[in-house]
């Protein structure tokens, strides 16, 4: 959408051509330099002594300042900046090192002797007289002067400038095109420009939440922060007014609207109040009831269009006027010229006003919006600045940090924009960030970008610059973004905050590719704080030059172990390495970025049969790695034990399944611990911490090895552990038959042994010391003795079980007494029965020596085998 030129109206004074500092006329150009020359010599020193504001009762052209010609004491800023001629240097005093000056007064009125208002009279003398782009605190017009809060020494804290949070919306400055300012070491928060709302006319842009510049600006090492620019509502109800709103005030009923505001039928030409012809809003002001927005400013009802940025207005006879758009959150560079060096702008914001029924309004450039200027910006940091978008007519939430419109002039200068002189918009960036910006609502589409180059109007809009570390960069209607060289590396950047130096700045966090990014070949010789720059090989990329520092770390060791640093990053001087193999103690020195510690990682090695125990001093814990944050000097203690393991197992017995826990009983180490084994015995298994062998094992002592490793992976020496399976008891039982054996009767002695199965072994049958039957094998239990003939009388017998190897005990039986009965006597021989008996016992007697007669006296015999004929 093009801005349209309003028709001329009868009753209102032409304006006057604004006259651009770049003439060529050789007259003029020497003219100029001599007055400058004589500004320069003339400059004088202005020091404000005290942090207050005036009284409301004081008119706003107050300039108490001491009386003594040249370098003078003023009460305060204001009190400085209307005294202030062409080239003067305003500081402060030292006492007001860390203060804020607090900004109560404000006007809409050039000739700051008027009372605040809207209308400023006489109207003869607008557009002169009256500001056209809303209320400010301080005017800069027609005189270049210098504010420092970095002399007198106030470096350590600074000067802040802010509006009242009380008091009603203004900006800070407002710096015609005749104007310029230089700000060095400040802070500027809190400025607030809204536009004016309206019923059925359109709201007015809210531009430039700190300072709107139309002449040379010049910000070095300062911070704005929390400044908004605020879009007016259109269809506003509560206000019965027709008219559109101005930039400085809602619309009014009749006969016109406010300064650049169109009137209830028509539009006003971008100034008075007074009648209007003509059917557009001026420059950023609202359209009348039927009127065009002019540049910013929302259309009126009927259908009316808004200007750039703005909403249009609604078609009905009754539908509300459009909503304003929101542009440059703290500063709007109207045909200007911005230079920002080191200069940080965090958490400001531009707002798109509500087009209730009809259109909203944009937020564009929630830091900058440069509209036909030329905006240089240089080792500057622009970061979590919002945009906002206001309206279900899909208006934009683009340049969180930067916007940059370029425009024909003629477009440029249309509805009273006074200050355009120029043609298209130029934008350079060196060694900046520009990231982290917000962009509400958030589920816009399309996704809203940080830096955004955009043209209409066939004007141009073009930018350059390099080492830039952007989120996103976005060139529209074919602007050209082809020489800004940029990388999307995320910065990480801490908050906004006090770190040394005159203001708040943002610090750059480990990692980030701000540090040490770039040459410092057209690096200023500091940073916004001071710090020399480079710190390290190279320099930092934005406001912040980070302080390199080198601290101590300091390790000891006890115990047998040793402790290693990872080797990234590396140490500047010294080693952490195998610390305490031997000695136990080593130092090192870490280099680190302000606000970025280095994290240094180290390692605890136990030795072997050793474990790690606790970590004390700069680290805790006893988990075997620690990291340590190197921000300052620090020391740390690691400390190692002996770890052994031992188990003591119960003995099982042969026959039965042997199943025990393990039971290990570790020493030193850190739990929870777990363990394995080694070396088993065949036929032993280990499952779950259970040792198990089948019942069949062979009585004997089994060895095998433990090894325990606990929670840090420590391990003890294998340890070794004996489990003993000791032989089965057994027990025996024998019975005699016949119990009372007559003369010459045989005698069966029979043995009941109980034995585990698969155990072997024998029996010996025995009465008294005499061996009646000697190893007759057990089988199935059982084992028998059978005496053909025990000698008469009374014998005592008893079983003798003796094992067949060493899986059984032995173990003897109950006794048996066997009685029995003496033979018959026998009959006297005579001489021949004697001589026969001799022959038979001889004949006998040659018969035992023939057969091997034994000397036992029964034969034992097994269950099932057969006995041998007596």
């Amino acid at each position: 959408m093009s801005i349209i030129h309003p028709s001329a109206a009868a009753d209102v004074p032409p304006m006057p051509t604004p006259r651009p500092w770049g003439r060529t006329s050789l007259g003029l150009t020497v003219g100029l330099a001599l007055a400058l020359a004589g500004a320069a010599a003339r400059a004088a020193t202005l020091t404000v002594t005290t942090a207050g504001e005036i009284a409301d009762t004081e008119p706003l052209s107050r300039a108490q300042c001491s009386p003594a010609a040249g370098d003078r004491n003023c009460d305060t800023l204001r009190d400085a900046i209307n005294h202030a001629a062409d080239g003067d240097i305003i500081v402060f005093g030292a006492a007001l090192d860390g203060q804020t000056i607090s900004l109560t007064r404000f006007t809409n009125c050039l000739d700051t002797g008027q009372a605040a208002g809207a209308t400023c009279l006489p109207l003869a003398s607008w557009p002169g007289y009256v500001s056209q782009f809303g209320p400010s605190a301080f005017f800069i017009s027609g005189k270049r002067i210098t504010i420092d809060a970095t002399a007198n020494g106030l470096t350590p804290q600074g000067v802040s400038v802010q509006r009242l949070g009380t008091a009603p919306g203004f900006r800070l400055f407002d710096i015609d095109a005749q104007g310029g300012l230089v700000l060095r070491g400040l802070t500027l928060a809190g400025g607030q420009a809204t536009g004016g709302s309206s019923r059925f006319g359109g709201g007015a842009l809210g531009a430039g939440g700190a300072i709107f510049n139309r002449g040379q600006l010049t910000i070095e090492r300062s911070t704005l922060t929390r400044n908004h620019a605020q879009g007016g509502q259109g269809g506003r109800l509560s206000l019965n007014s027709f008219a559109g709103a101005g930039v400085g005030e809602d619309g009014t009923l009749s006969p016109g609207g406010g300064p650049n505001a169109g009137g209830p039928n028509d539009g006003g030409l971008g100034g008075g109040s007074g009648s209007a012809s003509g059917k557009n809003g001026g420059f950023g002001g609202g359209g009348g009831g039927s009127g065009g927005g002019g540049f910013g400013g929302g259309g009126g009802r009927r259908g009316s269009g808004g200007g750039f940025g703005a909403g249009n207005g609604g078609g009905g006879p009754f539908d509300a006027g459009g909503g304003a758009g929101g542009m440059g959150g703290a500063i709007f560079n109207n045909a200007g010229t911005l230079t920002l060096n080191q200069v940080t702008l965090a958490g400001n914001g531009a707002h798109g006003g509500l087009g209730n029924s009809s259109g909203g309004g944009a937020g564009l450039g929630g830091a900058v919006f440069n509209y036909n200027g030329v905006l240089t910006i240089r080792f500057s940091t622009l970061a979590g600045n919002t945009v906002q978008a206001n309206g279900d007519d899909n208006p934009a939430a683009q340049g969180g940090a930067i916007y940059s419109l370029g425009d024909s002039q003629a477009a440029c200068s249309a509805g009273g924009n006074i200050s355009c002189t120029r043609s298209g918009a130029s934008l350079e960036m060196q060694a900046s960030i520009a990231q982290d910006s917000v962009f509400e609502p958030a589920t816009k589409q399309p996704a809203g970008r940080d830096v955004v180059l955009d043209l209409r109007n066939g004007g141009t809009s073009d930018a350059s610059g390099s080492n830039n570390l952007l989120g996103l960069a976005q060139a529209l209607n074919n602007a050209d973004i082809s020489a800004l060289a940029f990388t999307t590396g995320n910065p990480q950047l801490g908050p906004l905050a006090s770190h040394g130096g005159p203001t708040q700045t943002m610090l750059n966090s480990t990692g980030s590719p701000a540090l040490d990014g770039v040459a410092c070949t057209a690096a200023p010789g500091t940073d916004q704080r001071g710090v020399v720059r480079p710190q390290g090989a190279r320099c930092d990329i934005g406001a912040v030059e980070a302080n390199v520092f080198q601290a101590a770390l300091t390790v000891l060791a006890s115990g047998a172990g040793g402790v290693s640093a990872q080797a990234s990053p590396p140490a500047a001087t010294g080693a952490v390495q195998d610390c305490g193999r031997p000695g136990g103690l080593c130092q090192a020195g870490y280099g680190y970025f302000e606000g970025a510690p280095t994290l240094v990682t180290l390692a605890a090695t136990p030795d072997a049969g050793h474990a790690f125990a606790a970590w004390s001093g700069a680290c805790s814990g006893s988990t075997p790695t620690c990291s340590v944050t190197i921000d300052a000097a620090r020391s740390v203690q690691a400390s190692f034990t002996a770890f052994s393991v031992t188990a003591s197992l119960p003995s099982g017995t042969y026959g039965t399944a042997y199943s025990q826990p393990l039971a290990p009983v570790p020493s030193g180490g850190v739990g929870p611990f777990s363990y394995s084994v080694s070396g088993l015995p065949a036929a032993f298994s280990q499952a779950a911490g259970t040792l198990s062998a089948p019942a069949t094992q062979a009585a004997g002592s089994y060895s095998f090895t433990l090894t325990a490793t606990d929670a840090n992976g420590a391990t003890t020496e294998p340890a070794a552990v004996t489990v003993v399976i000791g032989p089965a008891a057994t027990s025996a039982h024998l019975s005699a038959s016949p119990a009372a054996p007559g003369p010459g009767q045989s005698v069966t002695f029979s043995a009941q042994v109980t034995l585990p199965a698969g155990a072997s072994g024998t029996v010996d049958f025995l009465n008294g010391t005499q061996v009646l039957c000697a190893s007759v094998a057990v089988t199935g239990g059982q084992a028998s003795c059978s005496v053909p003939r025990l000698p008469p009388g009374t014998a005592t017998v008893q079983a003798r079980y003796v094992p067949g190897d060493g899986n059984t005990s032995g173990s003897d039986s109950n006794t048996v007494t066997v009685t029995t009965a003496a033979a018959a006597p026998i009959p006297a021989l005579g001489a021949g029965g004697l001589a026969l008996l001799g022959l038979l016992t001889a004949a006998g007697a040659a018969v035992s020596r023939r057969m091997g007669t034994s000397r036992k006296i029964g034969a034992g015999t097994s269950p099932r085998t057969p006995r041998s004929s007596p």
